[in-house]
């Protein structure tokens, strides 16, 4: 329940009721207790913002993000991350990086295990079919973490695929000039 108070803010109550009855069971008293919640609603009104900008913050980052537990079964997505993959977000959600041979041959299982045994950040590029059939080239960095007392790894992925068709380009460029 709320009130205004004079200065115009809410007032949260939590209000517990008894009515008292007589024989005949008409009420003849009411006992109650009220409970200020305003700071509590406060608090929760806070950490729902809080939420919805981490959120939007996910769902804008042009990085692909993941959070894995070191077991290597996904917690977490980004939209970002399902595209630079080529697939959506409950696929990418449902994979176990320490499964996926697309990470085994690109080397990016090797270095997320080394971020996870060396408890420091590691990253390094690699190029890779991923499995679900996109040919990409992704800068990537590996950051181990602790959440509930378990160990989790952030994943943070670029897509710097034309980056490297521009500097393969650029060489050959070079190498025929050189060549005249």
């Amino acid at each position: 329940e709320t009130q205004s108070r004079p200065d115009g803010s809410l007032l949260w109550l939590r209000t517990n009721k008894l009515l008292l009855h007589d024989r005949e069971g008409k009420v003849t008293g009411v006992i109650g207790t009220y409970e200020d919640i305003t700071a509590r609603k406060q608090a929760q009104k806070k950490m729902a913002d809080a939420l919805r900008y981490t959120q939007k913050i996910l769902d804008t980052s042009p990085l692909g993000i993941i959070t894995y537990k070191a077991s290597g079964e996904a917690v977490a997505a980004n939209p970002a991350s399902a595209r630079l993959v080529g697939a959506n977000i409950e696929q990418v959600a449902a994979q176990n990086f320490r499964h996926l041979e697309s990470w085994r041959r690109s080397g990016l299982l090797a270095l997320a295990e080394e971020a996870l045994a060396s408890g420091g950040p590691c990253h390094g590029e690699a190029h890779m079919t991923t499995t679900f059939g996109k040919e990409i080239w992704v800068e990537t960095r590996f950051v181990p973490f602790t959440y509930a007392d378990e160990p989790h790894l952030l994943t943070l992925f670029e897509d710097i695929t034309e980056r490297k068709r521009m500097k393969d380009a650029l060489q050959q460029s070079e190498t025929k000039f050189k060549t005249l």
